[in-house]
């Protein structure tokens, strides 16, 4: 109900128009991440599913990667999607944190 009683008080032109921008950008920001994922993974002769595992657990979280492994029918990389999200947070968000402190303590 919280969230309702606030998105009523919402001008949906200038939602759609702020809302059609941001997620332009961030379609852009997932093919390039997708790109370049299947750029290096292909030189490095990586197995095409690993990449897009990985792809999604970078994009997506280990919650994400485990249900497109189990979808994919790759019961062996569902374990491995769990990690590589895991991780991802792991080193995800102390590295985030300094670049933030970067850009704000300037």
């Amino acid at each position: 109900f919280f969230f309702a009683a606030l998105g009523a008080a919402a001008d949906v032109r200038r939602v759609a128009a702020a809302g059609s921008a941001l997620i332009l950008f961030i379609v852009i920001q997932l093919l390039v991440h997708l790109a370049c994922t299947l750029a290096v993974g292909t030189w490095l002769r990586m197995p095409r599913r690993h990449l897009l595992l990985a792809s999604n657990a970078n994009v997506g979280g280990p919650t994400t990667a485990a249900a497109f492994a189990s979808a994919r029918r790759w019961p062996s990389l569902v374990r491995v999607g769990v990690f590589m999200g895991t991780m991802g947070y792991m080193l995800g968000t102390p590295v985030g944190v300094a670049v933030y402190n970067i850009f704000v303590n300037k």
